[in-house]
């Protein structure tokens, strides 16, 4: 999951009505960038109906393995 690989690098609930999410993906080129975030927004809109949901893709830092929970790590056989 995006937690566990270290994607989410920040959630602010900048109030009732906005949801605040920072992230990165793998790469820049991810191919599964935009389902990502779809996903994200799915999700937090049926648990939070009527509030704005911003997505924020940032590239510093640069994700890497470091970035991963033990959780993470061990799904993925890294460690």
């Amino acid at each position: 999951n995006i937690i566990d690989l270290g994607l989410v690098y920040n959630i602010e609930f900048e109030s009732d009505k906005k949801i605040i999410i920072t992230m990165t993906f793998s790469t820049p080129h991810c191919p599964l960038g935009e389902a990502i975030k779809g996903a994200i927004t799915n999700v937090l809109e049926s648990i939070f109906p009527d509030t704005e949901v911003n997505i924020n893709v940032v590239w510093n830092p640069p994700w890497n393995f470091s970035l991963m929970t033990e959780e993470g790590k061990r799904q993925l056989g890294v460690i």
